[in-house]
């Protein structure tokens, strides 16, 4: 007979006879083993199953002697005895609620309830456009997998991925349906796509779903094909998401994905030949992200179909920080030639759960052949360019740990968090060495994901009443310093040079002493002769048509273009209290926490603010008379103080920034506090 392709249970009955039950999935082309036995005297059934919807949600349920059995959507006790069993299925989502079930009186067959889809906004609509079938238990995306309980959007983007770079082309319609773009599938160049979701309704206050994707970019590798600045473009047959695919350097390199409202972010990838780098991401109505990623292969591999669901339901109970059940991490360690991060993943999962020498299995060193009976040999001669598969290896196998985990870093980033964290914690400090990237990466590293993401930038903290705003976890040293930063912005200051014709520019200085102000050289140097220099110490003020409200004019006593310093003295000296301590020691050495205090100015809206912005040093050039960092400066910082975060002392001026693969990287004058009064010395004789 013609079965639909899915998961069957299959019992032989005949006269005075019965079998046990046998769960098989369609298409199946093994033998089936069934023992027809007579019923049992008793009344008691001949067995007891409990099972979902979802056959390929993970099951545990324990007999009376309270023995655990689980399995992948049904659980089977054949000649089961009389007493209370208790069950559930297992959810990433949900905490375990174990159903008690007194036997024989609750059956023989007893269907366990499953969380609805949580497909919600937009997107829960347009899945019934593209022919797929919804109901209270789950939704059945594609012809051969079966339904789904909890299914979401995320869940709807990974599937839809796969079937149009892997899998064949006669199965999958609905999802090929949703039309992402196409890529050659005989391709051996290295792809990536980025599919983002809204899972809500309003992911961004007072902005619509279409206005909140309109805005939302992808910064790509600037050396590969189709690289830079991009915006994902609209997926038409599934409103709420949008998509880029571009081609992607092979080995490791890092994706910045900018989403309105939540700081630009960016996600560890590694690009192969012949296969799809996939990042999914969903973002719902409070800003929180769901993020999975997967590496197929384009054309398809050895994967099942029915595995694709193991794969996202894995990710979700590692995302969630839970154990991976024991059903499903063989589908993942046999799925790795179509997805190798799928056997990274299991392999961290056994880690987590003590149980690494499942990864290990039968290992032979320096053995280059196929072995059934070790992951981590395989993984290691296929998959050896990943960063993980070393750093796994290190994990393993403990007497060769320093080799493989430096093997790793010159494989470039771990794509999983939790490899980022085990060579942050063996190398420490030695780190400083390795990629500036790597150095980055570690220190905004994001808390709580499966996957290795970071800040891009460092944070821009707006001022406002005398208060910086709160700071991100990653600087809750910033909270600590709190009250002394805070009095030290009111020292900090707008220079703003207004001509005949209105602002001919403006930046930020500092005060040295009550009457003194260092500013950036440039941003008095071009004045006119008749322009007229004033010094603000608002928040916030208006600087086109005019002075500043309350800007003090100030004259210029001396430009030292070397330095890139310019000194100004106030007409009317401010009170002491408001003179930021300049350092008397050298502490401008790399990795060292800063401070930029500067203002935002675009002559074109008016309306300038001062921020906070964190960063650390990045080196020091010029033989130590300048230093690099990595603050998020905007424009108008030029001449703004860049103060020790630890010391709370003044130790340079910024002037500039540049970008540099992607990330800013600023520019500041070091001095030390013999400087700045030698050098008002030399400007008061007219030096």
């Amino acid at each position: 007979m013609f079965l639909k392709p899915s998961f069957y249970d299959v019992r032989a009955r005949a006269p005075g006879l019965t079998s046990n039950q046998v769960t098989i999935a369609v298409p199946y082309d093994g033998i089936i083993d069934l023992e027809l036995k007579p019923p049992q005297a008793h009344a008691v059934p001949t067995s007891l199953s409990f099972a979902t919807s979802d056959r390929t949600m993970p099951i545990v349920a324990f007999d009376p002697d309270n023995n655990p059995v689980t399995a992948l959507g049904v659980v089977h006790f054949n000649d089961p005895k009389a007493g209370h069993y208790r069950a559930a299925v297992l959810s990433a989502d949900r905490p375990l609620e174990l159903r008690p079930f007194a036997f024989p009186e609750c059956g023989d067959y007893i269907t366990l309830d499953v969380a609805p889809s949580l497909l919600t906004g937009v997107s829960a609509a347009a899945v019934r456009d593209l022919g797929m079938t919804t109901s209270e238990d789950g939704v059945e995306p594609a012809e051969s997998l079966g339904r789904q309980a909890e299914f979401r959007l995320t869940s709807l983007l990974a599937f839809g991925a796969y079937a149009a770079y892997s899998a064949r082309s006669d199965v999958m319609r609905r999802l090929r349906a949703i039309k992402l773009k196409a890529i050659n599938r005989k391709s051996q160049e290295a792809w990536v796509t980025i599919l983002v979701g809204v899972t809500g309704y309003e992911p961004l206050k007072g902005a619509s779903v279409k206005a909140f994707l309109r805005n939302v970019q992808a910064l790509l590798p600037g050396g590969s094909p189709g690289g830079g600045d991009q915006r994902l473009r609209p997926i038409v047959n599934l409103p709420g998401t949008a998509y880029l695919t571009a081609r992607c350097p092979l080995g490791s390199y890092s994706v910045e994905v900018s989403l309105p409202g939540i700081p630009p972010t960016r996600f560890a990838m590694n690009g192969m030949a012949g296969r799809v780098s996939t990042l999914v991401i969903g973002v719902a109505d409070d800003g929180n992200l769901e993020v999975l990623q997967y590496l197929f292969k384009l054309g398809g591999g050895d994967l099942e179909e029915t595995d694709l669901p193991l794969i996202e339901k894995a990710q979700r109970f590692f995302v969630a920080g839970r154990p991976v059940p024991a059903s499903i991490i063989d589908a993942l360690l046999d799925a790795k030639m179509t997805d190798p991060l799928t056997a990274c993943l299991a392999g961290y999962a056994l880690v987590r759960d003590g149980r690494r020498e499942q990864f290990r299995g039968d290992f032979r060193k320096g053995d280059t052949s196929w072995n059934e009976y070790s992951a981590m040999q395989n993984m290691l001669n296929h998959f050896g360019n990943l960063c993980d598969t070393h750093i796994l290896a290190g994990l393993c196998a403990p007497e060769d740990r320093h080799s493989y985990f430096s093997k790793a870093l010159e494989c470039g980033l771990p794509v999983f968090a939790d490899g980022f964290r085990v060579l942050i914690d063996y190398f420490g400090k030695a780190l400083d060495r390795y990629p500036s990237e790597f150095d980055r990466a570690r220190r905004t590293l994001s808390i709580g994901t499966a996957y290795s993401s970071w800040l891009s930038r460092e944070p821009q903290l707006a001022v406002q009443n005398g208060r910086f705003e709160p700071p991100p976890v990653q600087w809750r040293q910033l909270e600590i310093e709190r009250p002394r930063i805070e009095r030290f912005l009111t020292g900090c200051g707008l220079v703003t040079v207004v001509g005949d014709k209105g602002t001919q520019g403006a930046g930020t200085g500092f005060l040295v002493a009550p009457d003194l102000v260092v500013t950036a050289n440039h941003v008095v140097g071009q004045a006119t002769e008749t322009a007229r220099v004033y010094f603000s110490r608002a928040d916030e003020c208006r600087v086109t048509g005019g002075a500043p409200g309350d800007g003090i004019l100030c004259e210029c006593l001396a430009i030292y273009p070397e330095a890139r310093v310019a000194l100004l003295r106030l007409m009317e000296p401010l009170n002491s209290t408001f003179v930021l301590p300049v350092s008397e020691l050298d502490h401008g050495k790399p990795g060292r926490a800063i401070c930029v205090l500067g203002y935002n100015v675009d002559l074109k809206s008016s309306v300038v603010r001062k921020f906070l912005l964190p960063g650390f040093i990045l080196a020091a050039v010029d033989e130590g008379e300048t230093f690099d960092h990595d603050a998020s400066t905007v424009g108008g910082s030029g001449g703004a103080p860049v103060l020790d975060v630890e010391t709370g002392t003044v130790i340079g001026m910024h002037w500039g920034g540049m970008a540099e693969g992607g990330y800013k990287r600023n520019r500041a004058s070091r001095f030390l506090r013999p400087f700045i009064w030698e050098t008002a010395g030399q400007a008061e004789a007219g030096g």
